[in-house]
């Protein structure tokens, strides 16, 4: 299985298509724009992380938004290391389903290397409206990536 497959269909995109919707989300997340991500995003989002990070979902869209931004995985991995590749994207009707991989240096200059899937639904309004997140939790432990405060600090914005 190959990443870094570029959105195939960008630019080929129905206009107003989930698919276009997700790849603007998609867009936005490998630039870390918050703006954008808070046009895309509705106002009342949700977003599950796994259940094994986090019970309940995520309702503050503020840190939806800064979690998507990727503000919480760069400020745990070596500046500038963090890369996000796309490894496929499938849609049907307002769901669709992207298979991630993140790459990145720890600070004690180890290897970061986590497969993603993430399933995003987009509303009447044209916005996205639920996320969820699937990865392997236990190699973000073993890793580091996941500490006890990050997961306090999740816990808290439910």
């Amino acid at each position: 299985m190959s990443f870094g497959v570029p959105l195939s269909s960008k630019g080929n995109a129905r206009p107003g298509s989930t698919r276009e919707v997700v790849e603007k989300v998609l867009d936005a997340r490998l630039r870390g724009d918050d703006t954008r991500l808070s046009e895309l995003l509705s106002d009342d989002v949700v977003m599950r992380p796994p259940p094994s990070l986090v019970a309940s979902p995520l309702r503050n869209r503020e840190l939806i938004v800064s979690l998507l931004a990727g503000r919480v995985i760069a400020s745990v991995m070596q500046p500038g290391s963090v890369r996000r590749e796309v490894g496929g994207i499938v849609c049907e009707g307002n769901t669709a389903v992207v298979r991630q991989r993140l790459r990145g240096v720890l600070p004690d200059g180890s290897a970061y290397d986590n497969e993603y899937v993430w399933i995003y639904e987009i509303g009447d309004d044209g916005r996205v409206r639920y996320i969820e997140e699937h990865a392997d939790t236990l190699y973000a432990y073993r890793t580091g990536i996941i500490s006890p405060s990050m997961q306090a600090e999740l816990e808290c914005g439910t």
